[in-house]
């Protein structure tokens, strides 16, 4: 569907990436990655807000946040040559602070840019804050499961292609080839998530990305999870520990058990 973005919010975006080292050609992969990956959040939160009933300024706001979401990873990356948070920045709340002084958020709706702030603010937490006003809560909840669908793909794209050595970031430092931490194979079958102080191999990676699947809030994120086949990487391969196998039949059967429309 047609974009909602007007010209001169679309320049400040690309302005702003290119002032931080993003180049149409031959920049940072990072940075073209993190490109890629802000059209195609943009992209489904206008697709999926529109699937919810959004419309005027509901659905602009929508298509606003998923195109700002990780507007702080263009500086990140050029400032710390890192787009891991715990030895940088928080990307959200980076990003927090630059919209808020930006002038280009002076054109946004003006009944939902304190939402669209806060969007960006909370995308990447473990969890919601309370007390959100229902616009912010539902503009929330849709930029997190956009922004997840993304994130999703990518990693099995990379690991599907076993091509890690172009995209180290996604290890977020961990052992490529170590086995899967009992302790957080533990806290998956008890809590359905688990902690990322318990991560210590990229199968732990995976087994984290598996417990996503409980964390989306609409069921037109979970139909386009089954759509896109985001787990394909990990459902069509057996692994030898049978923990991992009941986290895999256990995502299975809550995917197949939502009343997916």
């Amino acid at each position: 569907m047609p974009t909602t973005i007007p010209a001169p919010v679309e320049s400040w975006f690309v302005d702003f990436a290119r002032s931080h080292g993003w180049r149409e050609t031959g920049g940072p992969r990072m940075h073209e990655i993190k490109m890629e990956h802000s059209r195609r959040v943009q992209a489904d939160c206008l697709a999926m807000a529109a699937e919810l009933g959004w419309s005027g300024d509901h659905l602009h706001a929508a298509e606003l946040l998923g195109l700002f979401h990780d507007v702080a990873r263009f500086p990140q990356f050029a400032r710390y040559g890192t787009l891991m948070d715990r030895q940088s920045v928080d990307h959200g709340e980076y990003g927090f602070e630059i919209l808020q002084t930006a002038p280009i958020t002076s054109t946004f709706p003006a009944a939902f840019r304190s939402a669209i702030l806060t969007g960006v603010r909370f995308h990447n937490r473990k969890t919601m804050p309370d007390s959100l006003d229902a616009v912010t809560f539902d503009l929330l909840r849709l930029i997190r499961d956009a922004d997840k669908l993304d994130i999703l793909k990518v990693i099995r794209d990379v690991a599907e292609a076993d091509d890690y050595d172009r995209h180290p970031e996604l290890l977020l430092g961990m052992d490529r080839h170590g086995p899967p931490t009992p302790v957080l194979i533990r806290e998956i079958l008890d809590h359905r998530g688990g902690s990322y102080a318990n991560v210590h191999s990229l199968m732990d990676l995976h087994l984290l990305r598996l417990t996503w699947a409980y964390d989306l809030n609409y069921p037109i994120t979970q139909r386009r999870l089954i759509e896109r086949d985001l787990y394909r990487d990990l459902l069509a391969t057996r692994h030898p520990n049978p923990d991992v196998e009941t986290i895999k039949r256990q995502v299975r059967e809550f995917l197949a058990d939502q009343p997916i429309r």
